[in-house]
């Protein structure tokens, strides 16, 4: 694992052994309260906290699955979400102070290919083994009504949070397909047309996320 600074240069580098990264990009979100902290999964099942500091790349174990797993993280950083392919649940890891704790499990039903994403209204949303988009209140555990969805066809990423039609109802979730289609919904589960305008999507964050 290796940390490069703004202009490429590599910074610090720590060895994994033997263990491999199970989904990239291997840093998916800065943990804050911690100096330049992320977070990993590994295949065999380790959730990793690297720290980057004064020159060097150092890492703790906080947990262990023994499956792949892949970790994602609230913008806030103070959770983390654990989800695998192999399991039909998330784990949800809450700091509390300098340590992390297993705060929640929240059962899907399905297996999860791809890191889930949590909006502003605590809501997870999740791509599933069956290609299906789900989702779920984070405080109550309980699936948004008109959810799970059924997809296109396999989803080839995790779910991503945009604003396709430029409105203030809320985000919209898109999610690219292996038919490359992008199947877009709202958050009560509409579907959104797939022949907008081609500078809505364009201008979108999804764009920037999954091209």
């Amino acid at each position: 694992m290796s940390v490069y600074g703004g202009n490429a240069a590599l910074l610090a580098s720590a060895s994994l052994g033997q263990a491999t990264v199970y989904y990239d990009p291997a840093a998916l979100l800065a943990v804050s309260g911690i100096k330049d902290g992320f977070i990993v999964g590994t295949n065999e099942g380790d959730a990793l906290l690297f720290i980057y500091d004064n020159g060097q790349l150092v890492f703790e174990k906080l947990a262990s699955f023994g499956v792949p797993i892949a970790i994602s993280a609230s913008l806030s950083g103070d959770k983390i979400f654990v989800a695998s392919p192999l399991n039909e649940e998330i784990v949800v890891f809450s700091k509390n102070g300098a340590i992390w704790e297993k705060s929640q499990t929240i059962q899907v039903g399905k297996p999860i290919v791809h890191p889930v994403v949590l909006d502003e209204q605590n809501n997870l949303f999740a791509v599933t083994s069956d290609n299906g988009l789900t989702a779920i209140n984070l405080d109550s555990g309980e699936k948004l009504a008109n959810f799970p969805i059924a997809l296109s066809s396999a989803p080839t990423s995790s779910p991503v949070l945009t604003n396709i039609t430029a409105d203030n109802a809320g985000n919209e979730i898109s999610v690219l397909t292996a038919d490359g289609e992008r199947n877009v919904f709202n958050q009560t589960g509409g579907e959104i047309p797939s022949n907008l305008p081609v500078k809505s999507f364009i201008e979108s964050s999804a764009d920037a996320s999954q091209s």
